[in-house]
């Protein structure tokens, strides 16, 4: 999911050497980029050729740091792409040629980080299925919460103006990733960016919507989005219940605490009903059972 990042660095490893006896702590990576995207593009998901995944914010021709820390503006991202790019620091036949003869590039990477500081753009919170005992009737859903900011020492403080969004939408919306997997995507994208999935789904294709199935047997489908408390649940009766929250957040320094959350419930006014059907000019017709003339 996209997180709050501000800063992105990698680094050579600790210990060992190259093929021409060099340290590898001292085997720099001379030339790079790097580019960063808040959400997915079947552009460059389904390219097999190399792609920027969105806005460049390093591309480095020389470099000689065995610890490189790219800080940029914090933002929204999810995926990262770096590459290692030609260098005139190539050519250098004591240090590109390994012990086999074949071309060895400069550079070799010991590890990736990433740092960021803040609340995910969105969260969802999946209960456990509660086990009522016995088959109720469902009354209202409420909850009560509270926004909150993480301020720069990392305290937690209770803020009212925290710009914190809340959407109940009980569905999680999937589509297809380049290897048949299904991932979460926005609502927006699955309704309006997506191909449908007739005729696609068995091979599972990039940019498709992946299919969302539900015991129908035994459970009814998610109740529409619910976004206030005190709202009526609008199920049928039954004896097991699940909630499925979404949280999003505008801010990468708020989000919503959830205090508590209630169904009310109420047992069956009666477990079976009985009813007849009368002519309203004949309520007590003489044979027991009303008549009718056909098509009337």
């Amino acid at each position: 999911m996209p997180i709050p990042a501000r800063r992105i660095g990698f680094f050579t490893p600790s210990q060992g050497f190259r093929a021409n006896g060099l340290p590898l702590n001292e085997d720099v990576v001379p030339a790079y980029e790097i580019s960063i995207a808040p959400k997915a593009d079947p552009l460059w998901l389904d390219s097999n050729s190399y792609q920027l995944v969105g806005r460049v914010i390093a591309e480095v021709a020389e470099n000689f740091s065995a610890n490189v820390q790219v800080e940029f503006p914090r933002q929204y991202i999810r995926f990262i792409r770096w590459r290692r790019n030609p260098s005139s620091l190539d050519i250098d036949p004591n240090t590109a040629y390994g012990s086999d003869g074949g071309i060895a590039l400069k550079g070799t990477i010991g590890d990736f980080e990433l740092f960021a500081h803040g609340v995910p753009s969105h969260t969802f919170y999946l209960s456990t299925i509660f086990d009522l005992g016995q088959q109720v009737n469902f009354g209202r859903l409420s909850w009560s919460a509270t926004p909150m900011r993480v301020l720069e020492n990392g305290v937690h403080v209770e803020d009212p103006e925290a710009r914190t969004g809340r959407d109940a939408d009980p569905q999680i919306y999937h589509e297809f990733d380049n290897k048949g997997r299904e991932v979460v995507v926005e609502r927006r994208r699955y309704e309006f960016d997506l191909k449908p999935g007739e005729g696609y789904v068995a091979d599972g294709r990039p940019g498709v919507r992946a299919s969302i199935t539900y015991d129908t047997d035994n459970w009814t489908y998610w109740t529409p989005s619910i976004t206030e408390p005190n709202r009526l649940l609008n199920l049928q009766s039954g004896s097991h219940i699940q909630l499925k929250l979404i949280l999003h957040s505008e801010d990468f320094d708020a989000y919503l605490r959830l205090d508590s959350l209630w169904v009310e419930q109420a047992p069956l006014l009666a477990e079976r009903i009985l009813g007849e059907v009368a002519r309203l000019d004949s309520m007590q017709p003489t044979r027991g059972f009303s008549a009718v003339d056909l098509g009337k």
